[in-house]
């Protein structure tokens, strides 16, 4: 991302700015990994898919313990994210270009 100061274009995470759409698509996936915004779209989804485990009749305990173990590798990373995002440099400059 060029992480312009004035960009046009912002993640929901307030930590990147990209100058335009080309911009943004050429970084998305590097920046998907990283993104606290993404993050939490995937534990929902994990969240949805343990409940559809836990109500199936032929569920086993180690299929459910697998999916609580991915979603708790994945809540584990975004409370990281969020922690640096709350400790960068860029993060005034994140919540001033959101207004």
């Amino acid at each position: 991302m060029c992480s312009a100061r004035h960009a046009p274009l912002k993640c929901l995470c307030l930590a990147t700015h990209c100058c335009g759409s080309e911009c943004q698509r050429n970084h998305k996936e590097a920046h998907r990994k990283h993104c606290t915004y993404f993050q939490r779209e995937d534990i929902r989804t994990k969240r949805r898919e343990l409940q559809v485990l836990q109500t199936q009749p032929n569920c086993s305990a180690q299929d459910v313990a697998a999916k609580e173990e991915e979603l708790a590798v994945l809540l584990y990373l975004v409370a990281n994210l969020l922690r640096r995002t709350l400790l960068a440099s860029n993060y005034e400059l994140a919540e001033e270009n959101y207004q």
